[in-house]
This record gives C-alpha cells, sequence and structure tokens, in this order.
C-alpha cells in the first residue's frame, strides 16, 4: 500500500451493514469537514464508525475537551471505557508504528482479550486527536456469538489481566 492508502479493518466474523459503507469511509477521509483539498484529505489518518450489535450503543464520539485540547488525549488512560466502534480504518503509513507489542502480552503470548485495543490505541496515538474522525452514520454489522466469545472462553482473570497490560503499554506520540 501507498503512505496514504487507507486501510479497513473488518473482522472474520462481521460485515459492512450497506453497500456504500466503502463510500462513506472514503467520504470520512477526502471530504472531511476542515478538508483543505477534497480530493486527498491528509488531515484525517484515522477513523472509527457505528456499528449494530452487541456494545453498540458504547461507540461515540471522542469527548470535546480532548478535542479542543483543554486535556491531553490519551486514549488508553482517560477513556478506558471502549468508545472506539467498527469499522476502524487508518492511513497505512501509520502500520509502521504498530508492533508486536500492540498484540501481545507481557509473556510474550499473543492477546486473548482486547485483542483490538492494542492496536486501535496506538493508531490513535499516532494519528493524533485532530486527524480521527469518528463517522456516526451505521455502516458495519457486529457479531457477537454468547458461545465462542472471549467472556465465555477466556477466564475472567485472564480478560482483565490483559486488558490492563493493554491499558498501561507506553503511548506513542503524535507523528
Amino acid at each position: 500500500a501507498k503512505p496514504n492508502d487507507v486501510v479497513v479493518v473488518l473482522d472474520g466474523d462481521d460485515r459492512f451493514l450497506t453497500k456504500s459503507t466503502l463510500f462513506t469511509i472514503h467520504n470520512a477521509y477526502y471530504n472531511a469537514p476542515n478538508s483543505t483539498n477534497n480530493n486527498n484529505n491528509k488531515n484525517i489518518w484515522f477513523t472509527y464508525g457505528s456499528n449494530v450489535g452487541k456494545f453498540s450503543e458504547e461507540t461515540r464520539d471522542i469527548p470535546p475537551e480532548y478535542k479542543n485540547h483543554s486535556l491531553p488525549f490519551q486514549p488508553r488512560i482517560d477513556m478506558p471505557d471502549w468508545r472506539y466502534g467498527h469499522p476502524r480504518t487508518f492511513r497505512a503509513h501509520l502500520f509502521a508504528g504498530l508492533g508486536k507489542r500492540d498484540f501481545s502480552f507481557s509473556d510474550g503470548s499473543f492477546l486473548v482479550k482486547a485483542t483490538d485495543r492494542g492496536f486501535v490505541y496506538r493508531l490513535m496515538e499516532l494519528a493524533g486527536v485532530d486527524r480521527i474522525q469518528f463517522i456516526r452514520k451505521v455502516i458495519y454489522k457486529y457479531r457477537w456469538n454468547n458461545m465462542t466469545s472471549t467472556h465465555k472462553l477466556i477466564p475472567r482473570s485472564i480478560r482483565q489481566a490483559q486488558l490492563r497490560h493493554v491499558q498501561l503499554l507506553a503511548p506513542s506520540q503524535k507523528l
């Protein structure tokens, strides 16, 4: 991918809700508010969106006090509640800022819980609050299977330890 190409994260068991989902994502990047160049808006580096399904009511925009810089933007510290719903998208050049640490537990094993949080927090930190766009339009179907969810299969102590591990990772500086 070229550095400014857009990467879309689609979980294998989920789906786009409408045929216009990719168009909506495109508009978030290329026709975003405050865009100085609608043909190639480099001002948006990360988006997250609205979905239907379990936990969809938790997805919401970043509070204004972070957007207007009244408070420093530190999502893994200040906003531990999960508000960054599917789908998540980002500029390809941010991928270089990800490392094994964003997908691994302290013992080196891959995360089995909080698997999205490590890379989502990292990408948002690298992008900076000014280059993050919340997509309000519902464009994604999040599928939940109670029989195969981590809530059912992974002991609570492991889920909590891995979530805490991800929240305590050293944050990245905005690029």
